[in-house]
């Protein structure tokens, strides 16, 4: 796998997470584009092996927002790839329709009522 070069985090490529990218370029309310390496976006981090873990201490990860819900956070807990480990903020963005047999066909019939 490829190293991460500084100024060049977008190109990190983790195994555990290969949905892991850079959120360059997307402008935010000012007008301005996030710049490369600042924002990142990825799967659960998990189970980093020693590459991984490597790649990801040189995107230097000081927080995670991690918007799965509580039950998958308890089945994968967030993973650890640096003695530093970031601090970690959890919002679950379906608590209020865990429960619901199928939450997204709830979602969509009554956006209103859970809180869409």
């Amino acid at each position: 796998m490829n190293d991460v070069r500084p100024g060049d985090e977008s190109e990190a490529r983790i195994d555990c997470a290969p949905n892991f990218r850079s959120v360059q370029g997307l402008r935010i309310g000012s007008g301005l584009p996030i710049r490369a390496g600042r924002i990142y976006r990825s799967d659960a981090i998990t189970a980093a092996s020693d590459g991984d873990a490597r790649r990801l201490a040189q995107c230097n990860i000081d927080l995670v927002i991690d918007l799965r819900s509580g039950t998958e956070r308890t089945l994968a807990p967030t993973g650890t790839w640096t003695s530093q480990p970031p601090e970690v903020h959890a919002v679950d963005m379906l608590a209020h329709v865990e429960g619901i047999r199928d939450p997204w066909d709830s979602l969509r019939h009554q956006p209103d009522a859970n809180g869409a």
